[in-house]
């Protein structure tokens, strides 16, 4: 089955690494449509975070109706003033555990 990825980086203001990763979490926890989602932590900078979700193709629409859920969007409104960058990239997953 074909399915698509998304990954994004978020640098957290200082002092702010912990929080920004517990509302990043409960964020996957809400989203809908995914096969595979994970939020991973760089232990050396303690302000930078990973997020990583895997979904079939042709779900795009519940992927997008997800982020208007009331809990999602309370942690984007939450999480994005505890930001100082944000990066991400469209990927084409293609093979690996859980992906077969």
């Amino acid at each position: 089955m074909a399915r698509f990825g998304m990954v994004g980086k978020l640098v957290a203001q200082p002092g702010q690494g912990q929080e920004l990763l517990e509302l990043l979490i409960a964020a996957t926890r809400e989203l809908q449509a995914r096969t595979a989602a994970s939020c991973t932590w760089s232990a050396k900078t303690a302000t930078t975070s990973t997020r990583s979700g895997c979904w079939r193709r042709g779900t795009t629409r519940r992927r997008l109706a997800s982020l208007d859920l009331p809990a999602v969007r309370g942690v984007i409104d939450r999480g994005l003033p505890l930001t100082t960058e944000r990066d991400g990239a469209k990927l084409e997953p293609v093979g690996g555990l859980g992906l077969d």
